[in-house]
């Protein structure tokens, strides 16, 4: 069944690269790598689906390649995938040359809920499946299946995604839109063009020719193109070089950094924008701590395609930074990001749901979540007999804890020595009642 299954798939695939056209659906992680899907691909089968994807790389990888294509089979029934072939190649948008191929498909995936496999799974799977994979909204909220592909911003289609004719041969970033993919195919467009265009534009001195020639350059000039870019006010390469050197971590370099990143977020460039507005939270780089800037330009980050944004404004509610501490609304945002399949934002998602069940279920007893100095939930129960004189700890719901006059220690007599607890409250160190005699109690963050 399975080979029947793998070769049915690659029968209906062919050369898919000759004729596809590839439709943008999110960026994955944090290397700027673009995701599409082939909507002509996709193909069903019973509980059977396939579909072409293609990855474009920000920066090339080991082998050269620029591009990787790959045919995945999804089993709807099974909720599991395999890819079947991969492809790379030379050039974006698998152009250029073929640098490595494997026809050897990978065993059977079962992706975790909310991964970016999940999220296509079930946008292929239910029966919007097409319109899901081309990253279109439904047309009612309510149709949208729960970790679908819809919930992935991609930024404004309105806002210039669609370049004007080139000036002079080489692409200018300010004829384009500043969502996150309007400035992937300016990448491409200047990726595209000869060198010796670049080359002979160099007296002009512009940042877009600096740009031009830092992404054509060896990989011995790259930095130094990058620096002199940047150092032009090109606003994509201000955010690449202060993204390389808070990678160096040098000692003296706080400032520029952070007025480089600071000056590529106000022109507009998404990754610049959710880093500023992380450092904004963290207080990175001499930055002040401004929780209200960080809600800001996270928001515009994730408004125009970068899904950074949104796991950092999930932060921000998670830990009531600047807003009412709300874990039902950080979990909301956190999904918006978890299609990426990052394993930490997977990890992070996972905790706050089972934290939001706690609270839930804590309600539901008619209790008051709290939080330990430590960061620990604690459910705060109301006792039903306190303030009742007690002997011993046995006589009351929660705890027996000494009358404040009494002293520690002090000898059995006749009268209590305590009075039970109000509530469960367990944190720092609290001295209990036992046999009438009041002894210490262990302490609790």
């Amino acid at each position: 069944m399975q080979m029947r299954i793998v070769m049915l798939a690659l029968c209906l695939l062919g050369p898919a690269t000759a004729w596809a056209k590839w439709s943008f659906l999110t960026e994955i992680g944090n290397e700027m790598s673009f995701l599409f899907v082939d909507p002509l691909s996709i193909r069903k089968d019973g509980d059977i689906r396939q579909a072409s994807e293609l990855v474009d790389l920000k920066m090339r990888g080991g082998s050269g390649e620029a591009s990787v294509v790959s045919l995945v089979l999804y089993d709807c029934k099974e909720q599991r995938f395999r890819t079947l072939s991969v492809s790379t190649y030379s050039g974006p948008r698998a152009t250029g040359q073929v640098v490595g191929t494997s026809t050897r498909p990978d065993e059977w995936v079962y992706p975790p809920s909310g991964s970016l496999a999940g999220g296509i799974l079930k946008g292929l799977c239910s029966r919007k499946g097409e319109t899901v994979v081309r990253g279109e909204k439904a047309s009612q909220e309510g149709n949208q299946p729960q970790g679908s592909m819809n919930e992935t911003k991609v930024g404004s289609a309105n806002q210039g995604s669609e370049n004007r004719r080139p000036r002079g041969g080489i692409p200018h970033l300010s004829d384009y839109g500043t969502d996150v993919q309007s400035m992937h195919r300016y990448i491409l467009d200047v990726q595209a063009i000869p060198i010796e265009t670049c080359q002979k534009a160099l007296n002009r001195k512009t940042p877009d020719v600096a740009y031009c020639l830092y992404e054509h350059a060896p990989k011995d000039q790259r930095l130094a193109m990058l620096r002199e870019a940047a150092r032009l006010g090109h606003p994509m390469a201000q955010n690449d070089f202060a993204i390389y050197l808070d990678a160096r971590n040098a000692v003296g370099d706080s400032a520029e950094i952070a007025r480089l990143i600071r000056e590529s977020a106000q022109s507009g460039v998404p990754a610049a924008q959710v880093t500023l507005g992380w450092w904004s939270m963290t207080g990175e780089h001499g930055i002040r701590i401004d929780y209200a800037e960080a809600m800001n330009w996270n928001m515009k980050g994730y408004e125009q395609g970068h899904s950074e944004g949104a796991k950092n404004i999930g932060e921000l509610y998670a830990k009531g930074l600047g807003v009412p501490k709300d874990l039902g609304v950080a979990i909301n945002w956190y999904k918006k990001v978890s299609l990426s399949g990052d394993d930490a934002v997977m990890a992070r998602l996972s905790w706050l749901e089972r934290q939001w069940d706690e609270v839930q279920t804590c309600e539901q007893k008619r209790g008051t979540s709290i939080t330990s100095p430590f960061g620990q939930h604690y459910c705060l129960l109301p006792s039903k007999d306190g303030g009742k004189p007690c002997r011993d700890q046995a006589e009351c719901e929660f705890r027996c804890l000494p009358i404040p006059e009494h002293q520690p220690r002090e000898a059995l007599g006749g009268q209590p020595r305590g009075v039970c607890s109000k509530d469960n409250y367990p944190f720092g160190c609290q001295s209990g009642v036992v046999d009438n005699r009041i002894v210490p109690g262990p302490c609790r963050d």
